[in-house]
């Protein structure tokens, strides 16, 4: 018999009526939640809710949300086209099939021994931060992937991908200039959306240095909305707070700056705060998102931001607008195919978190991994040349942005907030999805529409994303250290230098969760920041790390 395990906390509702119970958490643009719920009763009480039926109905809502729907004789779960609330489960067959929106809940009523681990799904995580597909690290456990549904009836259950984001769907017709005119319609249309449903809540914007979350601001000031705050962070004169705060000032919102340092991310880390944080939303299928956490709790704490305010960050504008491509898949150095298409790029991004990892095995497994995902999503592998980058920006949509970066969110869940993510926007899936490739090389169409309209008068005359090293003196002694790596070239240097200078370089210090002693004794070959998470995270799990 399924069992459904779900807790109304973090923004999730029930709805009963009439012997069903339904389960939603998030925001509708294109309808009311009412008017789903209307929708939804209308198919029970025709008898016509299945697995297309219901799975037509999420496809066609236009939002971010989550659903569980227990109508006693049947079961359905979903989640949005890019999984930006998560839904767990057990079992394979009806018989012994649960759903959670929280794996504790599954821990604590269902059969599942969170001993038993999954070899694959440590091995992905470990290299990448995520697992692959449905697979989490623990043997019996499954997670519904971006644009995923599953209907329990009777004996039988069903899975379904109701949609795929699948940018080799390229259409050619439209030349720049239109492309351009679509697109700034669509980033209008979009922030109206944003500005209706926030209904007159503050909106919270963490702002950077960058295109996406100044695309945001600038859209707001364009539309005439006040009542927005922005806030940064990160060291003391750090190069994202410093641009953040021209732009404010340039749009005349408040602007605050939260400072941090190596000492408060590191005793942050090692707070019961954090731990809590983790715990609560363990999903056993990727590490913790560390962005904002720190400083959204300083918010919190402090009362420095309403307590229904709406917090809209830039995820996902520099993917979806083409910052993420992959062109070169062609190479012939390269061992790892799948189809014809050499995978070597795709992991170096992607699963290269620890250079210890990085191995035929390993390598052939991820590949291996992706292949079962690409069928079970219909991805066509065998595609056109011009189309091949589709394959991969699909991959990294159904993988780590949809896995991981996404989790961002709980961070905002945790303490209460609500949220938004206009950039992950039906809109903006539609149309960069049938953007070519020469458009999306480099963000070109992106940022020449962001220029060209000039929303706030925040576009020419402010830098997008001047990096520079603070304080000053580190950069200067960094600077002189470089020419003595003449001799023995450029990859000393690059492992000299993030051995010795990275630890203090990064404007965010997220880097604290490990100390200045394990980086500079490291010989594992960690990447960033988040190779560190993962080994604190299995230390937290009391998992043995592989490359030991």
């Amino acid at each position: 018999m399924a069992s459904t395990f779900l807790e109304e906390k973090h923004g999730w509702t029930l709805f009963s009526h009439n012997k069903t119970n339904i389960w939603f958490k998030g925001y509708l643009n294109n309808c009311s939640i009412d008017a789903l719920i209307e929708e939804i009763n209308k198919l029970i009480l025709n008898n016509t809710a299945n697995a297309t039926n219901l799975s037509n109905i999420v496809k066609k809502n236009n939002g971010h949300f989550a659903i569980v729907i227990d109508a006693n004789t049947w079961l359905f779960g979903a989640v949005d086209k890019i999984r930006s609330i998560p839904l767990y489960y057990t079992g394979s067959s009806s018989e012994d099939f649960s759903i959670s929106n929280y794996t504790q809940l599954l821990k604590d009523r269902s059969k599942i021994d969170i001993s038993k681990l999954d070899s694959r799904g440590v091995v992905q995580i470990s290299m990448s931060g995520y697992c692959i597909g449905r697979r989490t690290m623990i043997e019996g456990l499954y997670q519904l992937n971006a644009g995923e549904c599953i209907f329990v009836d009777g004996s039988k259950l069903t899975r379904k991908y109701y949609y795929t984001y699948s940018p080799w769907l390229v259409n050619n017709v439209r030349n720049k200039n239109k492309l351009i005119k679509e697109f700034s319609e669509i980033c209008w249309s979009t922030i109206q959306d944003i500005v209706k449903s926030a209904e007159g809540r503050q909106i919270v914007i963490p702002l950077s240095a960058g295109n996406d979350s100044r695309l945001i601001a600038s859209g707001l000031k364009e539309m005439g909305i006040k009542n927005v705050l922005c806030f940064s962070y990160g060291k003391s004169g750090n190069f994202e707070s410093v641009t953040a705060r021209a732009i404010a000032d340039k749009l005349g919102y408040p602007w605050i700056n939260i400072p941090v340092s190596i000492k408060s991310q590191k005793l942050f880390f090692e707070s019961d705060v954090y731990r809590q944080y983790i715990d609560e939303f363990e999903s056993y299928a990727s590490v913790p998102a560390v962005q904002d956490v720190s400083e959204i709790y300083l918010l919190f704490k402090n009362n420095i931001i309403d307590k229904d305010a709406v917090i809209i960050n830039g995820n996902s504008g520099d993917f979806i607008s083409g910052g993420h491509v992959i062109n070169k898949l062609n190479n012939e150095n390269s061992a790892i195919t799948m189809k014809g298409v050499y995978f070597n790029h795709f992991l170096d991004k992607h699963f290269s978190l620890w250079e210890c990892l990085r191995n035929t095995s390993n390598d052939t497994m991820i590949v291996s991994e992706l292949n079962k995902h690409s069928i079970e999503r219909n991805i066509p592998i065998d595609l056109p040349k011009d189309k091949i980058f589709g394959i991969t920006e699909c991959l990294e949509y159904a993988g780590r942005q949809t896995q991981y970066v996404v989790n961002q969110q709980r961070a905002y869940d945790y303490f209460g907030y609500d949220w938004r993510l206009p950039l992950w926007s039906d809109n903006f899936l539609n149309f960069w999805e049938g953007v070519p490739l020469e458009y999306k090389l480099g963000q070109t169409l992106y940022i020449e529409s962001l220029y060209q309209n000039n929303w706030g008068k925040v576009w020419k005359d402010i830098p997008v994303n001047k990096k520079k090293i603070s304080p000053a003196w580190l950069g200067a002694f960094r600077l002189l250290m470089k020419p003595c790596f003449i001799p023995f070239g450029k990859d000393q240097w690059h492992k000299f230098d993030k051995k010795v200078f990275q630890y203090w370089i990064d404007p965010s210090y997220n880097i604290a969760i490990t100390s200045y002693y394990d980086v500079l004794n490291d010989k594992k070959g960690y990447r960033n920041h988040v190779s560190w998470v993962v080994d604190d995270y299995f230390k937290h799990r009391n998992i043995k790390f592989l490359g030991n």
